[in-house]
């Protein structure tokens, strides 16, 4: 369940929804939903675990570094309408393989 595309899982097209929320900008979103629906005088969020974005980035960085160009290419189609419903871009996480790629030719040329 944890690896189903969201737009197969939770069928996101189906729903009218005038904002999307998302876990990358959470607190950020979840203010501007507070704001919005004029509750911030009933709702005051808070958070306990602030630092915890940095150590994601660098998971991310760890294993997207160890994929090929192609399995990229595969996990990128299997989530493709996930990446074009959300407005998510997929170049960081090419970045991070073609970065890989270059290290290793690099490492592999004999002088």
């Amino acid at each position: 369940m944890h690896l189903v595309p969201a737009s197969k899982f939770c069928t996101p097209c189906l729903i009218n929804k005038d904002i999307i929320i998302k876990f990358e900008s959470l607190q950020e979103d979840q203010l501007y939903l507070i704001e919005n629906a004029g509750l911030q005088h009933v709702i005051m969020p808070e958070w306990k675990n602030s630092g915890k974005g940095r150590n994601t980035l660098e998971l991310l960085q760890k294993f997207y570094s160890q994929l090929t160009r192609s399995q990229l290419d595969g996990l990128y189609e299997y989530y493709k309408y996930d990446f074009e419903i959300f407005d998510y871009n997929p170049t960081p996480y090419y970045n991070i393989v073609k970065y890989e790629e270059i290290r290793e030719s690099i490492e592999n040329i004999k002088i």
